[in-house]
Formats: C-alpha cells, structure tokens, sequence
C-alpha cells in the first residue's frame, strides 16, 4: 500500500511464468513479470584418454584391445599350466601330466596345473590379477572344465567344436582363484584333443 494504492509487491509475488528458451539454453532466473532470463547449458566436456575413442557421447575401445595404457598392471599375461602334476590324485581322479593328448587317454583325469601342492600351503597369484580366462587349443568335440585345487564346481569352461581343423579358444571370464588350479578334461561326444592349456591374466 502506498498512500491510498495497492500494488504487487514484487519482491515477494511473481506473475505466472510466462517465459521460456530455445534449445540449448536453460532458465537461469525468472523475473516478477514472469519472463524468463536464459543461458547457455552448461555442458561437461570429455576426453578419451590412453586406448580409448569417444564418438559424440560413447567411450569404445577400438578393435576391442586393451592397451598397457589402460591396465595398472600392463598388458594381458598368459600363464601356462605346466604338465608335471604334484600330486598322484585327487580324490578317486588321477593326476596325468601332459600338455597336450585326447578324451580318450584324459576323460575325467586332471592333466595340467598352476602354482598346485596339496602338501603345503597353496601359493596362488594373489590379488595382482582381477580377471582371467582360460584357453586351450583343441580340436573334434567336448568339453575342457577348470578346477580350483581338486574342487568339484569348475572356475571356467570350454566347450570345442571345432571338427576336424584345430583352434585356440577361451572361456568366458572368471576371478582368479588364490588356491592352486588343475586342468581336468571331460568329454562329452565324439572325441576331443587338446593342447597348450593356460590362463589369461588381466
């Protein structure tokens, strides 16, 4: 009220807001009169670092490589499992000791390990290695299944089916086991030879 008038008081009321903005600007305040004050949106930026492309707002890893650049501990490391065996069993499952041979000589048998003695304390890799694989060539068909120690739910498996013409394939991906690991291959139909199995650390 002044003298005899009211007015709005316009620090404390607004009219309806009225005002808007075009693409790509914000409402930043809204004046008492209900139109609208704007700016341009505040838009972060990003840049693709060490292996990595980035294509309008998608980060991809070209040819799906990983680079030294983008892991802690470098490059993808491949261990192989050795073919000596520590140990002559594993419960009623003899322990072979080859790095290469076939379903017909090695059906249920472990035939390779890793860093493996049931004597002592299991040595393991430690935490260095997040991720792993496992990766054999092989060839006809069946199926090659990862054990940790002599334990009965497989880590990782592999199932060739490749026929005739021999390939190195790899599991799907698995967490390290800190324990020793065997290698035990099992058929499933037909035949199946193997050869050069080892883990792929990363």
């Amino acid at each position: 009220l002044t003298g005899t008038s009211f007015a709005v008081n316009t620090a404390a009321i607004q009219a309806r807001v009225g005002g808007s903005c075009v693409a790509g600007q914000s409402i930043r305040t809204i004046n008492a009169d209900g139109t609208a004050v704007c700016e341009v949106d505040d838009g972060a930026t990003y840049t693709a670092g060490a292996g990595l492309t980035l294509t309008g707002t998608t980060f991809a890893i070209p040819n799906n490589v990983l680079t030294a650049a983008m892991h802690t501990y470098g490059a993808p490391m491949r261990m192989p499992l050795f073919p000596n065996a520590p140990a002559a069993a594993c419960g009623t499952d003899a322990i072979g000791g080859n790095e290469f041979g076939s379903t017909a000589s090695t059906t249920g048998v472990y035939v390779s390990n890793l860093f493996y003695n049931e004597a002592a304390a299991p040595l393991g890799l430690g935490t260095d290695f997040t991720r792993a694989r496992l990766q054999v060539q092989c060839r006809g068909e069946g199926i090659i299944e990862l054990f940790a120690e002599c334990g009965t739910v497989p880590l990782a498996s592999i199932t060739c089916g490749g026929g005739a013409r021999p390939w190195t394939t790899t599991s799907a991906e698995f967490v390290p086991a800190t324990a020793g690991w065997n290698l035990r291959v099992r058929a499933t139909t037909g035949t199946l030879e193997w050869a050069y199995p080892g883990i792929i650390l990363y």
